[in-house]
């Protein structure tokens, strides 16, 4: 009976300090590892964010083009109430769109507001010109752009 006792203690003991262990804690810090060791960092000359504001409730969206293709990776748009303390219709938003450079070259994006049902071009539109080197740091191309609306260099979102 003692010996028993002994034997269901020690694998108690052994269960338990699996479980503390996570069991498989070593496949899952394997794996956390190698993704980490996967992501993608880049520096600030890598990231642009353009920031583009305007009012709502008049039906106008920004929205953007990239010529060539496939020379950015858009990470995202935000969209940013700057009357959020007060209740205003057609109060003033802020649009942030935030790019990656993917490949080196030149490449223009260009912003339009414009309402998404009519088909008379926009009047409003900014033009954002980059050349992009082989280490995929960007730099703006003034001569090439014309905004009103300076860009910012970013981290990797």
């Amino acid at each position: 009976m003692r010996k028993s006792v002994i034997v269901c203690a020690a694998v108690l003991v052994i269960l338990f300090a699996l479980s503390a262990c996570g069991g498989s804690s070593a496949a899952s810090t394997a794996q956390s590892s190698s993704a980490s060791s996967q992501e993608i960092v880049t520096d600030s000359e890598s990231v642009v964010i353009i920031s583009l504001d305007y009012n709502a409730g008049t039906g106008f969206e920004w929205s953007y083009e990239e010529d060539p293709e496939g020379m950015l990776t858009f990470l995202g748009k935000e969209t940013e109430d700057l009357a959020k303390d007060e209740l205003i219709d057609g109060g003033p938003l802020l649009d942030t769109f935030t790019f990656r450079a993917a490949k080196p070259g030149e490449v223009t994006l260009t912003f339009k507001l414009a309402r998404s049902w009519e088909e008379s071009p926009s009047d409003y539109t900014q033009v954002y010109a980059f050349d992009i080197d082989e280490n995929l740091h960007m730099v703006l191309l003034p001569d090439k752009s014309n905004y009103e609306t300076e860009p910012e260099w970013g981290s990797n979102a």
